[in-house]
């Protein structure tokens, strides 16, 4: 891959490893490569950072329950945390 977008290895590696961030032009040459449109990179880490924060939310709100509505609302809250 490095070599298909023109950078060194070592550096594609720092960026593989979140040691580096990557530029934009990286990231058009990628997605060049790979033949993914941007959205493919940019929506799905969108996303998953959005489910985390509404399970959080959900968290917060079972936490405020009392004992019979906890049970009635374990297995979901289970669930959704799995996907996480």
């Amino acid at each position: 891959m490095a070599r298909r977008i023109g950078i060194d290895v070592h550096a594609y590696w720092r960026i593989e490893s979140g040691k580096t961030q990557l530029k934009v032009q990286s990231l058009l040459k990628i997605a060049t490569v790979l033949e993914q449109p941007l959205t493919y990179f940019v929506e799905e880490a969108e996303g998953i950072t959005d489910i985390k924060d509404r399970v959080t939310e959900l968290l917060i709100l079972f936490d405020r329950l009392d004992d019979e509505a906890r049970a009635q609302y374990s297995t979901l809250i289970q669930s959704l945390e799995s996907v996480c």
